[in-house]
């Protein structure tokens, strides 16, 4: 039971963070995008399309980096970048990609979708 509520207020403060930390950048991002309307990205013409409209759009890549910085974890950045991921990309299209490209797949760090990630955990 100690253990579940180490775990419980570990959450719970970080949350608290996320919270304080989207208040503060609330004047910046003036658009807020309805993450389920685009997510999760299931092929990879759905994937060539948000990476067009990161490039093209600083507003909407900014305000996409603070709605995804609130599923970060603070005491977990390995557990952070797996929710990340798995809310914005299917195990599908996951799977043709590695981070540098090797055995044959494609590279998921030359995607403007990774910088966004990136950004979001900083």
């Amino acid at each position: 039971i100690k253990y579940d509520i180490g775990s419980i207020l570990s959450i719970v403060q970080s949350n608290s963070i996320n919270i304080n930390t989207l208040m503060a950048n609330k004047n910046t991002a003036k658009n807020i995008i309805n993450l389920d309307n685009i997510f999760p990205i299931k092929n990879h013409d759905e994937l060539e399309s948000l990476e067009t409209k990161i490039k093209t759009d600083e507003n909407f890549k900014d305000t996409l980096v603070t709605q995804l910085s609130v599923l970060i974890d603070v005491n977990d950045l390995g557990n952070s970048v797996r929710r990340i991921v798995s809310s914005m990309l299917s195990d599908v299209l996951l799977s043709n990609y590695s981070l540098h490209g090797f055995k044959s797949k494609l590279c998921f760090s030359g995607l403007n979708t990774y910088r966004v990630i990136i950004d979001a955990i900083r």
